[in-house]
């Protein structure tokens, strides 16, 4: 009978064992909703994925040897902007270990703590929240991934409770959609007796990231592919500028923190419909409040509140201007303030350049620092053709340039001409015996001519005679 009955007992211990499903499988969707961090487990999350805290006591420090009693529940929700974890913590003895031990490196870290470890495409870091609020930070820690945020920029809040404390914070996640996902595990440190080095504790959980958190919609979406998503719900009270028109209403983008590093001075209050409050850019050019459509829109009226509640700031109105893109880098103008602003009265502006359709629009300044209490766009959904570009006339080509006449040869130089042959010599002429007046008259060569014929005739008859 016994040994029957211990086969029965092996076989439905058995079956639990296959029947049994981890943490990671039955958990591991992450539930759309926004709670308030106060350091209380909304009801929100009791339908969302949770983690319990498993290996206990996998490091100890200062020789500690007494029992690893800690619990811990770790649960997950999220928003378009932020991942939000509260974490449940059982200790019998939550130990404040002071401020001064947290200036004190290494050992900032042993204290009573919850320690969430995050895996993302940029790697893997964790947060580090203490019992007593002394302390928040993200960091590497090694692991090779910078969390997506500054730790001023996290909200968080802790309470004691009568079983041990409560950690909760909402860490600044933008990228985070439908359909997308991170991986995370739960560390619990506790710290349980204190002296001038270490004292002595433990940490149970795991720094290997256990479970792969899918965001979705809610509880009916599981397994279902990611819906598109919902228009941003609009904030009570907004618009009040009390303008007519097709008011749009898109998700608020630019900085989430303003010039005193919080959300009460982020881009967000640009768009609450309250004129007490601000959006305080980090400086003049640093930073913008504007919104993002799921389509492209053309702009019919924006209407603007300059800041003004707590003081005359209008004057920081001028230079400030709106503008359109469809991608977040490259933006384009379409108008610019010239004057100062009108508080308490709403600036409205009807006239734009460059208006042919944008996702998203933004008010920026970088002439003035750019604080503004209100912006509300309005406008239709739609592109406008861009006027076409004209081609710059061609350049006249030069006139070809005459071609130089080429210089005229020069003419051959003259051949000298050939020196005149000496004449041959003739029988010398006698002189003449004319008289000045004989030349003149003609009659001395006349009678001169003819004696010598006649003494010529004569010399010839002589000779002729004689012989």
């Amino acid at each position: 009978m016994k040994k029957l009955f211990a086969i029965a007992l092996t076989a439905a211990l058995c079956l639990l064992m296959m029947c049994a499903v981890s943490a990671e499988e039955l958990e591991v969707y992450c539930l759309y909703g926004t709670p308030a961090i106060d350091g209380v487990l909304d009801d929100l999350y009791l339908e969302s994925a949770h983690q319990t805290m498993e290996n206990p006591g996998f490091f100890v420090w200062g020789g500690y040897e007494g029992e690893f009693d800690l619990k811990a529940e770790a649960y997950y929700l999220w928003d378009e902007n932020y991942l939000y974890v509260c974490t449940i913590v059982t200790d019998d003895d939550v130990m404040d270990v002071g401020e001064d031990r947290y200036e004190a490196e290494p050992a900032n870290w042993q204290a009573d703590a919850v320690e969430n470890w995050f895996d993302e495409s940029e790697g893997k870091w964790k947060t580090h929240a203490d019992a007593f609020g002394h302390m928040f930070y993200a960091r590497n820690n090694g692991g090779g991934g910078e969390p997506p945020f500054t730790d001023d920029k996290v909200a968080h809040a802790v309470v004691i409770t009568e079983s041990g404390y409560v950690t909760e914070y909402a860490l600044p996640m933008t990228e985070n959609h439908e359909g997308g996902y991170i991986s995370t595990s739960i560390q619990v440190n506790d710290q349980c007796e204190l002296d001038d080095g270490y004292g002595t504790g433990y940490a149970s959980g795991s720094q290997d990231v256990e479970m792969f958190l899918e965001f979705v919609r809610s509880a009916e979406d599981k397994g279902k592919e990611a819906a598109p998503a919902e228009t941003p719900a609009v904030p009570a009270g907004y618009p009040a500028s009390g303008e007519s028109g097709n008011f749009m209403m898109g998700k608020v983008i630019g900085n989430e923190t303003g010039w005193d590093g919080t959300a009460g001075s982020g881009a967000a209050s640009a768009f609450d419909g309250k004129p007490e409050t601000f959006f305080d850019p980090l400086g003049v050019a640093d930073g913008f409040c504007g919104m993002e459509y799921d389509e492209p829109y053309i702009l019919e009226k924006v209407a603007i509140l300059s800041r003004g509640y707590d003081a005359d700031w209008n004057e920081r109105f001028e230079g400030a201007m709106i503008e359109g893109s469809n991608d977040g880098e490259e933006w384009e103008t379409l108008w610019t303030s010239e004057e100062q602003g009108t508080y308490p009265e709403y600036y409205i502006v009807t006239e734009f350049e460059n208006n042919y359709g944008y996702k998203m629009f933004r008010y920026y300044n970088d002439y003035k620092h750019g604080d503004v209490a209100e912006v509300e766009f309005y406008g239709k959904p739609g592109t406008a053709e861009r006027p076409a570009q004209e081609e710059p006339a061609p350049e006249p080509e030069p006139a070809a340039e005459p071609e130089p006449e080429p210089e005229p040869a020069a003419e051959p130089a003259a051949e000298p001409e050939p020196a005149a042959e000496p004449e041959a010599p003739t029988a010398e002429t006698p002189a003449s015996t004319e008289t000045p007046a004989e030349k003149k008259s003609g009659c001395g060569s006349f009678i001169g001519g003819g004696m010598i014929v006649l003494v010529a005739v004569l010399g010839s008859a002589w000779a002729a005679k004689r012989r």
